[in-house]
């Protein structure tokens, strides 16, 4: 009942009291006052300005954005005396026109008039908003996503660091201007003292390439951080701080960050340790979520076929996350130049990540029931090496050369003691070792002002060995070995036509691509003292891909319309060496139609169709079988023919910025014909998997309802986020028919945070998820989960405020006694006109031990129990320079 009531009051909220004053002003002899102020007040309360404009050139025509009971309005200009004028009882969105005379003073007063308002949190001007950051700090924010998540508009992923503006996905995070970080631009984000930050620009129709302005149709979105002035040439910020565990080890936090710049070179760099939990890089080992930089070279890595231990948990990673983490990065540019630019980026990441887990798996099918259990201590160590360099060379004045370079090598080593069953006890190591080199080169060519070329060569090769031990592998063959080793090999070649006439803007694309993976692989028992490769655990294979294709994309806009498509056509050959040899040939069709319209500035209804067909991944054509842990191998039937999708979609957005609101809802609906289906043979000792092609149906739909306001007759802002996904999908189980399974998944957010004037603030989020997986006639697995977080924020002083936070969780709603509660803290002493501030952080100061968390499949429920950082106090220093 209390949620019907604030949600009625914030729908009633929308679009409130809005009158508009228009008119002309004159003087009494007729002439135009060219320049006026005009204050807006309550009649009640006349020492206090609510609203203010600018009357330029005799004509105004202002909307005011709050609400009155009586209006005062009192126009001052120079030379003349004070006019005032009283509008009672204002009725709504009714538009007054106002026409003043001024009298002309005769007494001249030379005296100094300063008139203070406050700056303006959004400023709109064409395709770029403009934030000030100083309006939505708080006291709380100490990096410059803390601010992000704030700002209506913007969303952060806490887990991925990915931002989106109104939706989208940014391109980058720009800095004065500049493209330093690329798509790795959470180094920022995350590292950015709030303080050097005067202004977020959020940049619409974004070109990164000059020549390709009004030209190109990627509708792409950045962000750019205006830096204060008198923070230019050096400036940064080192943080220390010193603590204690609840076990009496130390915890320890150290963080630097230092920016230059001047006319012909531009750096930001970071050096990082902590063991607190904290994650300063773009990288993520402990849940393994790709980042955005990596997400767009996916398509050029190998497959890493024996995974690696992830921490996938419902809470916060910085709670999981018992690190030893140091992490170096220098960005830099160098204005070599008029023409010629350098942008060089060096990362440097060591880690240890340990971990206690326990993990419960009870299934129920083919009326079987049983139940597996696996202890598992683990530590996981990865070693990172990455170097980047750009360059940017313009030849010409309607020509760019562009050269981009990326070396990386990781090794990840993670070794892990495993209880199986309460009874059998195993020894583990997995180390990966991966090698990743990219290289591009892209030559733009400025034919005329409605026509560009261009032309682009990408390559890159990724070899990823592995080497899996466990000790012992089973009585009877002592301890085994299995080595996997997948290489890619990539060239693709491509001519892009992009042009304008009119309304029309389209891009005409003609390349190839030679894609080859050869994958080797192993399993070798050691057993007094000889090494015998088990049977059935050789694979050596050679798969290719060849293919020629075009593209075509076209956009017309219309008013409030815009269509928008295409297709793709593809020549594509498969070839597969193995145990025998297998040729496909196929001719690919892959269009796509997106309509929208736009009835206003802040709303759009937007549909999206698309088909495509895809080859399968690597990994599902060795036919022998992998070792991935102690409990599962797998292997396939390969095939080649294609996997089909087809995509549709259907969104409505309002974005106001001004009136901070925003509502987002849409309908996705995906189908896929023609995948690899599982085939799992389970016991409570071993798994084994067996994929294979059949043309079957997958499908997937999805509904989403997102809304957010601020509603200034309560100082608060209230969220309402809810998502629904039902999805079916097929798979056999211990050699039964082939199973129809289907998992629903509903998860609604309400969150309420208050933004009063007054030294204390709060915020509540409250989230409720329930999953349910059946098969066909089988007993469906059931479970429902709370959390629960809330806020405080406590401004003590201008010097000092205070923060808690709790969080409850209810992992099982049929299991009420068994919750878990988390209470942290933080102050923070910050002196006026100091470059140095004192902070205490108490973390976890219920001291709970572990977190557990119930999740459900078709088979099983699964109970995945993991350690939790302990509680800990510690004061750090942070100094600015």
């Amino acid at each position: 009942m209390r949620f019907l009531i604030i949600l009625a009051l914030f729908l009633s909220t929308i679009n409130v009291y809005s009158q508009t004053l228009r008119g002309s002003l004159k003087s009494e002899t007729g002439e135009n006052v060219s320049m006026a102020s005009m204050l807006i007040k309550e009649a009640d309360s006349t020492d206090q300005i609510k609203e203010f404009t600018t009357i330029r050139n005799a004509i105004f025509n202002f909307k005011l954005k709050k609400e009155y009971k009586r209006i005062l309005i009192e126009i001052k200009a120079v030379g003349y005396e004070i006019h005032k004028e009283t509008i009672l009882n204002p009725e709504k969105d009714k538009i007054y026109d106002l026409n003043f005379t001024l009298v002309k003073n005769d007494t001249i007063k030379l005296k100094e008039i300063i008139i203070t308002a406050k700056k303006s949190p959004i400023q709109i001007n064409g395709d770029t908003v403009s934030y000030n950051v100083q309006s939505y700090k708080d006291g709380s924010e100490r990096k410059i996503e803390d601010i992000l998540k704030k700002l209506p508009g913007i969303e952060v992923n806490e887990k991925s660091g990915e931002i989106k503006y109104k939706g989208k996905s940014i391109e980058t995070v720009k800095l004065d201007g500049d493209n330093l970080f690329g798509s790795n631009y959470s180094i920022g984000t995350k590292n950015i003292n709030v303080d050097m930050v005067e202004q977020v620009q959020a940049i619409e129709n974004y070109s990164e390439n000059p020549l390709l302005k009004n030209i190109e149709t990627g509708d792409k979105v950045v962000l750019n951080l205006k830096i204060k002035k008198g923070k230019h040439d050096i400036s940064g910020n080192i943080d220390a701080g010193l603590g204690v565990f609840s076990n009496l080890k130390p915890s320890t936090l150290l963080n630097s960050t230092m920016l230059g710049i001047n006319n012909k070179f531009k750096s930001f760099g970071t050096l990082a340790y902590n063991n607190i939990g904290l994650n300063n890089s773009p990288f993520n080992y402990l849940g393994g979520n790709y980042n955005i930089d990596q997400l767009k070279d996916i398509s050029f890595f190998a497959e890493k076929i024996i995974p690696e231990n992830q921490f996938n948990n419902f809470l916060n990673e910085d709670r999981i996350n018992i690190n030893s983490q140091f992490f170096g990065n220098f960005n830099s540019i160098f204005k070599l130049s008029k023409r010629i630019n350098l942008k060089t980026n060096i990362f440097y990441l060591k880690d240890k990540i340990e971990s206690n887990r326990f993990i419960e798996n009870r299934y129920q099918f083919n009326d079987s029931t049983f139940s597996t259990s696996d202890e598992v201590t683990i530590s996981k160590k990865p070693i990172l090496f990455r170097g980047d360099l750009e360059l940017k060379w313009n030849t010409s004045k309607n020509s760019l050369f562009e050269y981009d370079l990326k070396v990386k090598q990781e090794n990840i080593n993670s070794p892990a003691k495993t209880i199986a069953n309460n009874l059998k006890n195993f020894t583990t190591n997995l180390f990966t070792n991966d090698l990743f080199f990219k290289q591009k080169i892209l030559f733009t060519n400025k034919i005329s002002d409605e026509k560009v070329a261009q032309f682009s060569l990408n390559h890159s090769f990724n070899n990823l060995p592995q080497r899996y031990s466990i000790s012992p592998f089973s009585n009877e063959n002592g301890d085994a070995t299995q080595f996997s080793r997948f290489t890619k090999s990539y060239v693709d070649m491509k001519i892009t036509v992009l042009g304008i006439k009119n309304n029309l803007k389209y891009s005409i694309n003609i390349g190839s691509t030679l894609n080859s993976n050869p994958y080797f692989s192993n399993l070798s028992n050691i057993k007094d003292g000889k090494v015998l490769e088990s049977q059935n655990s050789l694979n050596n294979l050679i798969y290719s891909q060849k293919s020629i294709y075009s593209a075509t994309n076209f956009q017309i806009s219309k008013k409030v319309w815009r269509f928008s498509s295409g297709y793709s056509l593809t020549f594509l050959n498969q070839h597969l060496s193995d145990n025998v040899e297998m040729n496909s040939n196929d001719i690919v069709f892959e269009p796509f139609l997106s309509i929208r319209i736009k009835p206003s500035t802040a709303s759009s209804l937007t549909l999206k169709i698309n088909y495509t067909q895809k080859p399968s991944s690597e990994q599902y054509f060795f036919s022998n079988q992998v070792l991935l842990n102690n409990r599962i191998s797998i292997k396939n039937i390969p095939d080649l023919r294609l996997q089909k999708y087809q995509n549709y979609s259907l969104t409505y957005n309002i974005i106001d910025l001004y009136n901070q609101f925003q509502l987002s809802s849409g309908l996705d609906y995906q189908k896929n014909t023609g995948i690899f289906f599982s085939n799992f043979n389970i016991t409570p000792l071993i798994t084994q998997v067996e994929f294979f092609y059949l043309p079957k149906d997958n499908s997937n739909i999805s509904l989403n309802f997102n809304v957010s306001k601020f509603i200034s007759a309560i100082s608060s802002t209230i969220k309402l986020n809810s998502t629904f996904t039902f999805s079916q999908y097929q798979n056999i189980i211990n050699n039964s028919e082939l199973r129809k399974n289907q998992n629903t998944f509903l998860s609604t957010e309400f969150i309420w945070k208050t933004a009063f004037d007054i030294p204390i603030n709060f915020e509540n989020k409250i989230q409720l998820q329930n999953i349910q997986s059946k098969s066909f006639k089988q007993t469906s697995f059931t479970n429902n989960s709370i959390q629960y977080a809330f806020k405080v924020f406590y401004n003590i002083s201008k010097q000092i405020n205070f923060s808690i936070n709790s969080d409850f969780y209810l992992p099982n709603s049929k299991s009420k006694k068994e919750y878990y509660l988390f209470l942290d803290s933080s102050l923070r002493y910050r002196p006026e006109n100091k470059p140095w501030e004192v902070n205490l952080y108490a973390k976890n100061l219920t001291n709970t031990n572990n977190f557990e968390q119930i999740q459900t499949t078709d088979i099983s429920t699964n109970i995945y129990r993991i350690n939790i950082l302990p509680r800990y106090l510690l004061i750090s220093f942070s100094y600015r320079i």
